[in-house]
């Protein structure tokens, strides 16, 4: 295991939310396809997304823990959250993410976005941490459970 990933599961730990090593390194994996590469400095906002998903997974569907249907919807909003953190405080730097292969196009249900040539990274970037961040909604739905 890697120092950063044993480092956000202590941070994990201290919050008391329950996650597994898989998770976290599908998260950083994630990430890596996008370009960026986790830095010891990013454990904490790591994990605070992290927190911030689960968190809303578990309270929009009245469960103690995360479906394993949602594993992949989960990994992506912590994707999302964690760019979208990073570029609002401007620790994140556009030029250096592989936004053409990210997202040449995107489907989800009956609406496609798809980019030209021309499109800006700022344009790209936000198009990608809006998908991130909203990945999974109707998934999210099939593991509602009703509150008494």
């Amino acid at each position: 295991m890697s120092e950063i990933v044993a480092a956000i599961l202590a941070l994990m730990e201290q919050l008391e939310v329950k996650t597994d090593q898989s998770f976290v390194e599908a998260v950083i994996n994630k990430l890596s396809v996008f370009g960026y590469t986790v830095k010891t400095t990013d454990e904490f906002l790591i994990a605070f997304s992290i927190q911030k998903v689960i968190t809303h997974i578990l309270n929009s569907c009245n469960t103690l823990t995360v479906p394993e249907g949602l594993f992949f919807v989960a990994v992506d909003r912590v994707c999302g959250e964690f760019l979208f953190s990073m570029n609002s405080s401007g620790k994140l730097e556009l030029e250096g993410l592989d936004l053409d292969g990210a997202i040449s196009q995107i489907k989800e249900g009956d609406t496609t976005v798809q980019f030209e040539s021309g499109s800006s990274d700022g344009d790209k970037f936000s198009a990608l941490v809006t998908f991130l961040k909203t990945e999974g909604a109707g998934d999210e739905v099939c593991f509602r459970k009703l509150k008494w």
